[in-house]
């Protein structure tokens, strides 16, 4: 599976991060770094603020944000930031096809 941004909770962003290199910025985030099958990072955030500040950081390391169909996904969640002058410029997306395809998209928010 592709390092991305997986979801956004109440008070905590979800990261599937398995590449060494992000873990300075993960950790500069305050992330929690939880391992099983892949390794997943929790970002605590207690403000729309610092939810955007996390953002910038994570796509400023290259990570994708989720974009599927259904519920408020990450890139959504960009998007609303954006809108709301919390955070500027365009983000990548990823969305599945299947259990092992993917697709990665450039968007605007």
């Amino acid at each position: 599976m592709p390092d991305h941004v997986e979801a956004v909770l109440a008070a905590v962003v979800l990261v599937a991060c398995s590449t060494q290199e992000h873990f300075p910025a993960l950790l500069a985030l305050g992330a929690i770094c939880s391992s099983g099958n892949s390794i997943r990072w929790q970002i605590p955030y207690t403000s729309p603020s610092a939810l955007a500040a996390a953002f910038q950081v994570l796509r400023g390391i290259g990570l994708p944000f989720l974009d599927q169909p259904s519920g408020w996904p990450p890139a959504a969640v960009f998007s609303l930031l954006k809108r709301q002058g919390l955070v500027s410029g365009a983000v990548q997306t990823i969305s599945w096809q299947s259990s092992t395809e993917f697709r990665l998209s450039q968007v605007d928010a």
